[in-house]
């Protein structure tokens, strides 16, 4: 029969997360983990001939084999929660600066599409032994990094070292690791922020092997079992329990990369506090470290949709891809210039300003309430000159074939204002070897929030896509309003080339 909340009073390996009542489910058997990016990214099963296949990877069967998903390619299935509202998968990327990076995007629907006033992502990095999460991005919409000391903008939310993988899964462990997370967007600050000015080292992580581990949610047929690395944050000393703790814990398998994620907060003497399945299976109160905790939140990414055909995955606004410098404008105008330059053909104004609503800047850890942005217009004397614009350097890697990124996030002061968003590529000689340009009806609201709201919830993201020219130097980065209003522009992006 199954186990009752009180019947699981857990030690860190005997965990009772999960219904342990007889279920009509299967069990994945895979290989063990060889590296921690084994378990950061999901797997597609591949043909003899090479081709993915929209085939679940429990279910890739001989003489078809599993692979990493690869950086740039088009996935054959997506992840998504339980209840059908959220994709989260776990997909390869490589930052400006030529690391590795994962990406595990936060999709609410309508998929494919980033919505500023829900959508987020985490960023999962292995530096230095350790699997850490750098960076995350809120279904509020503000960023935030994680530090450790010498600020060092990773290794602070640390989930697992790579030396735990070994033969069978991995072995268990616990660490403390000072932390400090930067809200750098409510801050005002230039990402990844700035360096904090201490960290905190009452919170530690554990982490444990647990094979066929029961993912799901109400339906016994769609459960099943699989071996997973299960990853335990906030833990504090149970000498002294806090009755306000809560604990984040992360499940990474082979096939799926980060598979579930929950969430547990302290219940000391609590009966009518009602615990939060929202879509997943197993318990959901626990006694932990002699302390009581209900589950507050849980998402279980083990439902997969599979696609006719591998799907390109679409572009997520990460600043650690931004070939842009000084994007969300923390520095002013710096790196910005706008032409034309001579006053009398009418140069576009520009100011910096700093949102003062409280949407904008609840988190801020700094005297400079909310983050950072651009007002521009086009000084009533519109022409298609006019622009604020950045230059980069083209990426050494970049290669005919593959694709930029670009975009803007972009709001109207009042009405709607077309803007014109545009990628240069420049030949050695300055010349223009190509030109992709998107045309955006800016409003001052969007279809979730109003400016008077929230500045950055009120906008809307444009994207455009523009192919690499293997002959370009330098791109030039634009966007300016084509007719009378003030937009704001929150933030600006080119991503690096993807194939």
């Amino acid at each position: 029969m199954p186990l009752t909340p009180r019947q699981c009073v857990i030690a860190l390996a005997a965990w009772c997360l999960f219904n342990a009542g007889a279920l009509a489910e299967s069990r994945c058997a895979l290989p063990a983990p060889m590296s921690a990016m084994d378990l950061l990214v999901q797997k597609v099963c591949v043909a003899p001939s090479g081709a993915s296949l929209s085939v679940d990877p429990c279910a890739c069967a001989s003489p078809n084999h599993l692979r990493p998903l690869a950086a740039g390619e088009a996935t054959p299935y997506h992840k998504v929660d339980q209840l059908g509202a959220q994709r989260h998968d776990a997909v390869p990327s490589t930052a400006r600066d030529g690391s590795p990076l994962v990406l595990a995007p936060f999709d609410f629907k309508p998929f494919g599409v980033f919505n500023l006033w829900g959508d987020g992502y985490d960023l999962f990095l292995v530096r230095d032994g350790w699997a850490s999460i750098s960076e995350t991005r809120d279904g509020g919409g503000y960023s935030s990094t994680f530090f450790t000391t010498g600020c060092q903008p990773y290794n602070g939310w640390v989930l697992f070292p790579e030396s735990a993988i070994g033969p069978g899964g991995a072995h268990p462990g616990r660490t403390r690791v000072p932390i400090s997370g930067r809200y750098w967007e409510q801050n005002g600050e230039d990402w990844p922020g700035q360096c904090p000015n201490g960290y905190g080292t009452a919170e530690s992580t554990a982490w444990d092997w647990v094979p066929g581990f029961l993912f799901g949610g109400s339906d016994a047929n769609a459960s099943r079992r699989i071996d997973t690395l299960r990853v335990v944050h906030g833990l504090r000393d149970p000498a002294h329990p806090d009755p306000h703790s809560h604990l984040e814990v992360f499940y990474f398998t082979v096939p799926y990369g980060i598979t579930r994620w929950e969430v547990w907060v302290a219940a000391p003497g609590d009966p009518d506090r009602a615990p939060i399945a929202n879509g997943c299976g197993g318990e959901t109160a626990i006694r932990y470290d002699a302390q009581d905790y209900l589950r507050q939140n849980c998402r279980d990414w083990s439902t997969l949709q599979l696609q006719a055909a591998p799907e390109p995955l679409p572009d997520w606004p990460v600043p650690a891809r931004n070939l842009l410098q000084n994007f969300h404008y923390a520095k002013g105008t710096q790196y910005w210039q706008r032409a034309p330059a001579d006053a009398a053909s009418g140069v576009p104004n520009w100011s910096v300003r700093h949102s003062t609503l409280n949407a904008d800047r609840h988190a801020s850890q700094k005297d400079v309430p909310g983050f950072v942005y651009l007002a521009v217009n086009c000084a009533g004397r519109c022409s298609d000159r006019q622009q604020i614009y950045q230059d980069v350097d083209a990426p050494a890697s970049a290669a005919q074939g593959g694709h930029y990124a670009f975009g803007a996030t972009l709001r109207a002061e009042s009405g709607v204002v077309p803007v014109r968003v545009r990628l240069l590529q420049l030949g050695a000689d300055g010349a223009e070897v190509a030109r992709t340009e998107i045309t955006v009806q800016a409003a001052d609201h969007n279809d979730r929030h109003s400016g008077e709201e929230t500045i950055d919830g009120s906008a809307t993201l444009a994207w455009g896509d523009a192919p690499v020219r293997a002959d370009a130097r330098t791109l030039r980065f634009s966007v300016m309003a084509t007719a009378a209003g003030t937009v704001d522009v929150i933030d600006a992006w080119v991503l690096s080339n993807r194939p």
